[in-house]
């Protein structure tokens, strides 16, 4: 086994037979393992832009979870987009803002299109 392949199956419960690698990007973001998200973004064949099901990005879930240590990264790409919306109209910055995570939102404040007071699909 590789030594990607050992770390996710350390940090996303040994789920190793995940079928592509943006699903463990997903995985690793959302739960705060910002090692295994670096090792996932050195890879040509991972996309950190591409949303699942829900129309959420690996920076939307780490943003949503305060992990800054993985949205810092994230923001610093050219092909991550941190005004998409998922399928609720929500933005990284509208979930971090909803979960109190102050140390995230500063960042994503910090871009010119950023519109603070967009509503989601709840108003």
């Amino acid at each position: 086994m590789s030594v990607l392949g050992s770390l996710l199956k350390q940090v996303v419960g040994g789920l190793v037979a995940i079928p592509t690698k943006i699903v463990q990007a997903f995985r690793a973001a959302r739960n705060g393992h910002d090692g295994a998200v670096r090792l996932l973004l050195e890879r040509s064949d991972v996309n950190p832009d591409r949303p699942d099901n829900y129309g959420r990005t690996p920076l939307s879930w780490s943003a949503e979870n305060g992990h800054y240590e993985i949205v810092r990264p994230l923001l610093g790409r050219e092909d991550v987009n941190p005004y998409r919306l998922d399928n609720c109209g929500r933005t990284a910055l509208s979930l971090a803002t909803r979960n109190g995570h102050g140390g995230v939102v500063r960042p994503l404040l910090g871009g010119e299109d950023v519109s603070p007071d967009k509503r989601d699909n709840d108003g």
